[in-house]
This record gives C-alpha cells, sequence and structure tokens, in this order.
C-alpha cells in the first residue's frame, strides 16, 4: 500500500493557466499539494502543467499482527501505519493531449446516463454494461492498422488513448454491473482494476484458456451488490462432461480435438445478493463470456450458451431466493441465431441446420483457408506496391 501525495508546479515552458482553473489557487504559491487519494484525475487545464508523484511504502500493522487480541490493542476500527521505506517520487509534464475522436457516443448517451439511479436505499432502476473494449494486441498490430481498422488514425489504436476512452466510457455510464469482454490481463491488473475500485466497484477476471493474454472481466459495484459466490470456467470442459454430448462426441474425433485443443472460451457466473433488501434491486445471477468467432462454427456457440445456461440455473436451485439470471457477453451472434434464441427459451431442435457444422466444420480447413487468404493478401500488396 502506498500514501500518495500529488505536487503540481508551473511549467517553465509558454502557457498560461486560465483565472478560472481550480489550479490557479491551488498554484499561487510555486509548489502545491493538489490531491493526497490514490488516483488523481487530469483536465484540460493541466496542459503545460508538472504534476510531481510522491510515494511512501507502509503497511497496516493490524492487518500483519499474528496475535488474537490485534482488536484489543488497535481498536476494532483502526489501522497503524508503519513507514518501511522512504518516498519516491516522478515527474510528468503534461503537453497537449491527442484530440478525442470527432465521433464519440457521448453526446447519444447522455440522456440515459446524466443521473445515477439513486442511493443505496432508494434505488429506482439497475443498470448493466456489457461492453468488448478490443484487445490491445488486436488493436494495434500491423494488420488492424492497415486491413481491419484503416478508418481509423493510428495514435487512437495505441493501447493508452483507448483505455483512457474506455475508463470515459465506464465513468460516464456509471453501471452496477459491468461486464468487459478482451480486457488484457496487464490492462486489468494495473489498470482498470485500481481505477475501478477506487470508485467502488469489486472486480474478478478470467483469462482465456491456451496461450492468449486477455479474457473477460467484471466489475460490480460494491455499495448495490455482495458478491455470494463465483464460478469461472473452460466451457469446453462443461460441454465434455456432458453424458449426452459426450457419446456423440465419441463419433466424431475432429470435433473432440477441436472442443478439447482449440476452443478457449471462458465464462463467468457470479451470484450477487443486493445489499439493501428494502430497495428495488433483486438478488441475482450474471453470466459473461465471449463466443467463438468463426461464422462456419454455429453449433460451437450453441453448445457453449447452454453450458453457461446450465451453469447458471444450477447456481439459482435455492428454494427460499428467486434469482434473476442475467446473460452478458460478446456473442458474435445475431437475434436470429441459437445463442439468443436459448436464452430466451426456445429449444434448438435435432432438425435445425446449425447441427449441419457437426460434420461440415474443420480446423485444419480453417487453417488452410487462413493461409491462403494471407498469401493472396501478400500477392495483392506486391502488386499494388
Amino acid at each position: 500500500m502506498t500514501d500518495e501525495e500529488t505536487k503540481k508546479k508551473k511549467s517553465e515552458s509558454e502557457g498560461s493557466i486560465s483565472p478560472k482553473s481550480p489550479l490557479a489557487i491551488a498554484m499561487e504559491e510555486e509548489e502545491s499539494i493538489v490531491s493526497t487519494a490514490p488516483i488523481y484525475m487530469t483536465s484540460q487545464d493541466d496542459v503545460n502543467c508538472e504534476i510531481e508523484l510522491f510515494a511512501t511504502p507502509y503497511f497496516l500493522e493490524r492487518e500483519y499482527d499474528g496475535m488474537e487480541n490485534r482488536e484489543e490493542k488497535f481498536g476494532e476500527d483502526s489501522e497503524e501505519k508503519v513507514v518501511y521505506g522512504r518516498s519516491m517520487s516522478i515527474k510528468i509534464q503534461f503537453t497537449s493531449p491527442l484530440p478525442l475522436p470527432t465521433t464519440t457516443f457521448q453526446s447519444i448517451r447522455e440522456p440515459f446516463t446524466v443521473q445515477d439511479v439513486g442511493s443505496n436505499s432508494n434505488r429506482s432502476s439497475l443498470k448493466i454494461m456489457t461492453y468488448n473494449i478490443l484487445a490491445d494486441p488486436y488493436a494495434s498490430s500491423k494488420f488492424a492498422t492497415e486491413t481491419l481498422y484503416p478508418y481509423c488514425p493510428t495514435e487512437h489504436l495505441q493501447p493508452f488513448p483507448r483505455s483512457q476512452l474506455v475508463i470515459l466510457d465506464l465513468m460516464t455510464c456509471r453501471c452496477e454491473i459491468i461486464c468487459l469482454q478482451e480486457c488484457d490481463s496487464s490492462a486489468f491488473t494495473c489498470y482498470y482494476n485500481p481505477l475501478l475500485s477506487s470508485m467502488g466497484y469489486q472486480g474478478i477476471f478470467t483469462k482465456k484458456f491456451g496461450h492468449v493474454g486477455e479474457g473477460i472481466a467484471m466489475f460490480i459495484d460494491r455499495s448495490a451488490y455482495s458478491i455470494q459466490k463465483v464460478e469461472d470456467f473452460k466451457i469446453s470442459d462443461e460441454i465434455l462432461e456432458d453424458p449426452q454430448i459426450k457419446s456423440l462426441i465419441q463419433l466424431l474425433p475432429e470435433q473432440k480435438y477441436i472442443l478439447s485443443n482449440k476452443i478457449t472460451t471462458a465464462a463467468q457466473v457470479i451470484v450477487l445478493q443486493p445489499n439493501n433488501t428494502s430497495n428495488f434491486l433483486p438478488p441475482l445471477v450474471v453470466g459473461n463470456t465471449h463466443l467463438f468467432y468463426h461464422p462456419d462454427a454455429p453449433y460451437v456457440r450453441a453448445l457453449c450458451t447452454q453450458a453457461i445456461l446450465n451453469k447458471m440455473e444450477a447456481l439459482t436451485l435455492h428454494p427460499k431466493e428467486e434469482y434473476v439470471r442475467i446473460m452478458c457477453g460478446d456473442f458474435n451472434s445475431c437475434p436470429h441465431n441459437a445463442p439468443i434464441q436459448l436464452m430466451q427459451g426456445t429449444d434448438i431442435l435435432p432438425s435445425d441446420e446449425i447441427w449441419h457444422s457437426l460434420l461440415t466444420f474443420s480446423w485444419f480447413v480453417l487453417i488452410y483457408y487462413y493461409k491462403c487468404c494471407l498469401i493472396l493478401f501478400d500477392l495483392i500488396i506486391g502488386f499494388l506496391i
């Protein structure tokens, strides 16, 4: 843990600070403390200023004290700070920030997000967000900048500017439950979780299985809900444990190989209890996932969806509670596709055309097709150059 003091100095570079700026008062002297909070939100007024962050490491002695009578020693709610290192500082010069994209969702969302839903004791609605924030490796590669998103300025695809805009979205909406997909492990640990924790959220991250550095994350507003139970799992394992599917897959060795080794999809299922039973909020079971992308494998998305729904139902079998089940995620599906139909309670019949992909989808053909596309793309680029 750290004590943090944020100090700001006038920059020697050219530029003036507006008299109406909150920093104008704070900087009547050459150096002034503008914040002692763990997080300092910068603004346009900070351009051409120098910020200095001081951090002093310490720990809370009661957390590390092994005595049984520690509450008698420190008091029930007391926290004894013990400094065990010397203060360190770092200076950052603020220059003109990147301009925001000309089109943002802020004005569109404003009618829906201008007010919070209410205090914990008087909530009139519940807001839930599901948001694929696009993992950094998928946004900043050469293939992404030149082929997938050529319409987007390169500087806006870089990790830091994008993460700032994502946080702006999350802060603007201020939902009780936030579900993210394609969240980088490092971004969750170093950025999203610390920042959202300071805003009153509890974060849970589940990485995709295999050699992938991104996954899914869920953030719960602690003032609204308490987490009762968390289940995160590899969906293909749940599928292959189903007796009926197991007997079918034994007849299709390639599909067994695909489900066992190539489908890295993860899922989260979380049971939530409202902190104040006198308000509107019901108990919830919330699922979060990012389903397999390939359009020729609808059976994979259908099986994954049913596995998650089965897990959510198993966690709600409590005689005294009526849970509301909410499924969030990037389903790579349209409203008429099997995953959405299953969530709405419609059965997928054995005669449905999605099961044809059990016989036609091949991972090895997919790899061959992908390599051919890359070769063709290189030939076209070479011809154009």
